[in-house]
């Protein structure tokens, strides 16, 4: 048994990063990671904040919070989350319909550079 953490991590090297975004159940908000940059964080809504590259200025991921109730307006929609997961992409239109009529380009921007982008909602009630 190990007494330290630099012996567990001798013996436990890390997976290395991986871009995916991670929903917190506590929090009702997802975060997306396109790169493991060093990053700053600029919020852009009640809904959105952008994590920027501190070299670059390039974004490089987001936080969306209420995603419970995105989910909710997507399925007015006949969206529909399947095993578990949405992609991101309708779930940043979504967004957009329900932000403020000037945050729409954001969204749309956001939605084109995480095609393909899926999480995963381990929550009963937004796996349903």
């Amino acid at each position: 048994m190990t007494s330290t953490l630099s012996e567990y991590l001798s013996t436990h090297k890390p997976a290395g990063f991986r871009s995916e975004a991670t929903y917190f159940v506590d929090g009702d908000f997802l975060t997306y990671f396109l790169s493991n940059d060093p990053y700053y964080a600029e919020r852009y809504d009640d809904m959105l904040t952008m994590y920027k590259s501190e070299t670059t200025g390039e974004l490089i991921g987001c936080k969306l919070k209420g995603v419970k109730l995105l989910v909710d307006k997507m399925g007015e929609f006949s969206f529909s989350v399947t095993d578990g997961k949405v992609k991101l992409g309708p779930l940043l239109v979504t967004a957009a319909m329900v932000s403020r009529k000037d945050s729409r380009e954001i969204y749309r921007k956001l939605a084109s550079k995480m095609s393909g982008a899926e999480a995963t909602f381990p929550h009963p009630q937004l796996a349903a």
